[in-house]
Parts: C-alpha cells; sequence; structure tokens
C-alpha cells in the first residue's frame, strides 16, 4: 500500500536537493569564476550545517578524516610560530575549501548525484577546452611563449583543471563502457589537446600517467601499448616549438628548467632550517627570497616552490608534510581498492565512476604535484577534493569502497560492451 511522504522528509528531500544542486554548480564554476564557485559553496555549507540539525541521522566520518584533521592542527601549531600570524590567520579560510570531502559522502548516497555531479563539470569542461581552442587559433599573440589560459587567468590553473577532467573522463569511459561513454573520447582528446596548447609540461605528463595508471589498474592492459603510440605519435606531430618545451624539461641548465633546480635547493634550505613547524601556510612567498643561492632568481620567482611536497614541508615543517602524505596515501588506497575489488552487477556504474575518478585524480594530483604546488590552487583543489572524496558516500552506505564485492568492476563495465 502506497503511502503520502511526510511534510517534513519532503522539505529534508528538498534541502538535500538544493544543496547538491549548489555543489554542482560551485565545481562546475570552478572551471570559469572562482568567486562564483565559491559563493555557491558558501551556500552549500550553510544550507548543509541547516540539514544536520535537522537529520537525526549520525554522520559517520570518512576515513580521511583523521589525517586531515591532523594536517588542520598541526597547520595551527605552524601559524602560532609563524613570523606572520596575521598573514597566516587569514589564510586559514582557504580550509573550509575542505567542507566539500565531508558533505559529498553524506548526501551522494542519493541515486545520480555522484553521476550527475561528474556530467555538469564536463559540460563546463567542453566550453573550457573549446575556448582554449578558440584562444589559440584566433589570439593575435604567437611563438613558443603564447600559452592558451581557456577561461582561467593562468595557464597552470586551466591546465591543472583539465588534468583532472581527463583522469574524470577517463574514470567514466572504463565505468559506463564505449556504448554509453563513447563522447568521453573526444572530449579527452579536446582536454588533452588544450593542455598541450597551454604548454604546461607537468600537467600534460601527470594526464598520462593517470590514464596509465587507470589503465593498469582497471587491468586493461592491451590499451597500454595505444596510449604510449597516442603519446608518441603526439609529440611527433607537435610543432617544433612545442616538442622544444618538452625536451627542456630535461636540460637542467635551460632557462625555463633551471629556475625549478634554483627553487628545489631554496626550499631544501628553508625546510633544514625549519624542520618542525616550517615559516607558516602563507609565509613561503615572503620568507623564500631570503634562502636564495647564487643562482638567484627575480623574487617574484620564489612565490611557492612548484611542488607540493616541498612546499607544505617548507610551510608546515616535516611533520607536515607526513600528515599530507597520509591523507594522500589513504584517499589513493581507498580509491584503488574500489577499482580492484569488484564484483560485476552487484552495484551500478556510477560507484564504478566515483572509485575509477579518484584513484585517476590521486594519480595526476600526486605525478602533477612533482612540479606544481597544484594542491594550493583553490579552483584545482575544489575539484580534485570532489573527486576524492565521492567513493566515500558508497562506504556510508555500506556498499562501498571496503566492502570488496560492491563495486563493479570497470574492466568487465568495458568488456560487456
Amino acid at each position: 500500500m502506497c503511502t503520502d511522504m511526510p511534510l517534513s522528509r519532503i522539505r529534508e528531500f528538498d534541502l538535500q536537493t538544493w544543496i547538491l544542486l549548489c555543489l554542482a554548480g560551485a565545481l562546475a564554476l570552478t572551471q570559469v569564476s572562482i568567486a562564483a564557485s565559491q559563493g555557491l559553496l558558501a551556500c552549500s555549507i550553510i544550507g548543509y550545517v541547516w540539514y544536520r540539525r535537522r537529520t537525526p541521522e549520525p554522520y559517520v566520518l570518512p576515513s580521511f578524516a583523521w589525517p586531515l584533521a591532523g594536517l588542520f592542527l598541526w597547520t595551527l601549531v605552524s601559524i602560532a610560530f609563524s613570523q606572520h600570524l596575521l598573514l597566516n590567520l587569514v589564510w586559514l579560510k582557504k580550509f573550509s575549501l575542505f567542507a566539500i570531502a565531508f558533505i559529498i559522502p553524506d548526501l551522494c548516497r542519493r541515486n545520480n548525484a555522484c553521476a550527475t555531479i561528474y556530467r555538469a563539470v564536463f559540460g563546463v569542461a567542453a566550453m573550457a577546452a573549446a575556448a582554449g581552442l578558440l584562444e589559440y587559433f584566433t589570439s593575435s599573440v604567437s611563438g613558443p611563449d603564447h600559452r592558451v589560459t581557456g577561461l582561467m587567468s593562468h595557464w597552470m590553473t586551466y591546465s591543472g583543471l583539465l588534468m583532472l577532467i581527463v583522469a574524470g573522463l577517463c574514470g567514466y569511459l572504463l565505468s559506463y563502457g564505449l556504448r554509453k561513454g563513447w563522447w568521453s573520447i573526444p572530449l579527452g582528446l579536446a582536454a588533452l589537446t588544450g593542455i598541450f596548447l597551454s604548454q604546461t609540461r607537468s600537467t600534460l605528463a601527470a594526464s598520462i600517467i593517470s590514464v596509465l595508471a587507470l589503465l593498469i589498474a582497471a587491468k586493461r592492459y592491451r590499451w597500454v601499448p595505444v596510449l604510449f603510440l597516442a603519446a608518441v605519435v603526439g609529440y611527433l606531430a607537435a610543432p617544433a616549438n612545442f616538442r622544444d618545451r618538452i625536451n627542456a624539461g630535461f636540460d637542467l641548465r635551460h632557462q625555463h628548467t633551471a629556475p625549478r633546480v634554483e627553487l628545489l635547493e631554496t626550499g631544501l634550505r628553508m625546510i633544514a632550517a625549519n624542520p618542525l613547524v616550517g615559516v607558516g601556510p602563507a609565509s613561503v612567498g615572503i620568507e623564500a627570497p631570503g634562502y636564495k643561492g647564487p643562482d638567484a632568481r627575480p623574487e617574484w620567482t620564489y612565490i611557492h616552490l612548484h611542488n607540493n611536497m616541498l612546499q607544505i614541508a617548507a610551510e608546515r615543517g616535516i611533520p607536515g608534510l607526513l600528515l599530507w602524505l597520509w591523507f594522500m596515501w589513504r584517499i589513493t588506497v581507498d580509491a584503488l581498492k574500489g577499482v580492484r575489488r569488484a564484483n560485476p552487477g552487484a552495484c551500478t556504474e556510477e560507484r564504478s565512476l566515483a572509485a575509477t575518478a579518484a584513484f585517476g585524480a590521486s594519480i595526476a594530483m600526486i605525478a602533477g604535484g612533482m612540479f606544481e604546488y597544484n594542491f594550493g590552487d583553490s579552483e584545482i583543489l575544489m575539484l580534485f577534493l570532489y573527486m576524492a572524496s565521492a567513493p566515500y558516500a558508497y562506504q556510508r552506505a555500506g556498499l562501498g569502497i571496503e566492502s570488496a564485492g560492491h563495486v563493479p568492476s570497470p574492466a568487465k563495465a568495458w568488456s560487456r560492451q
């Protein structure tokens, strides 16, 4: 016998819907406007606080909460010992972005919420990739230093977002198969082209590495040679100035590479001088010029250290780095479990998408973060936190990443097509 839903349940349902809509908009708009994106995020946080006050269901902390809590507390210790206390206290507002990682596991259990958010992000990504292509072919600027920025103000942010998009699209294709996910192939190629035209070597390499890692984790070994062949063909077909920039990455004396060596040495000197608490999360750009070596560069070069681990260790000391590594290890391993421990038919493609995209995004962030401080870019961090936390929605429902029999195999999903 069918009964009407109580009014209170209808209101709760509507509130969850609005929170998820705000989150979807916030994540999609990371590729367009950080102000609009964070405005929608603020609305979703306020709505979620109101929702948790009204619901009797207890909140279950995801497993990454402990390293993240440790990182937050150690950041407070680092700030307390910083020479720029007020500046670092203002920086703390950046931790509000991590609310994404706690809201998503609680609300994305609803049917299709994860996939719907991904499709919204992919839709805007198509426009961002097209904007980069349009910029390249219509800009009056030319030459080896012409780097497209798409809808962003800087090529690093533009390419970093597209790097995560590539990982998400690969996860979508592996989870939904060619029949349902064929469109992810041309969109992925457009995203890779946007990265290529930005001439950002680290994100291009990280994108290829993340796809490779996903193919291996999903046991799609026959596609690995195809990926290598495509990379070689793309390199050989590229204009000479693009190939020269890639080759310059292997020449430590090149004008585009030598500054990174100087930043590495500067960062190591900073860590050696402040091994326990660092100089504070907002102080690296201020303190770094004081640790310059004989091959000193202009002061604007030292705004950050272009390496996640080096930057975090300089900011928050070695204990802070260890806590960050624990956080990254936890989400990467949990996502990998979701990819490999599979039982086709026991669950939906959406749960497979959550796990595969999270694993690809984690690998991309780690690989790209060897040559860029992408963890400090708000737009990239917001999208990454969504991708990394999405699998925990199904863990919380008892159907997820630590329950081996409940995530459909991406390999089987592809092979059924």
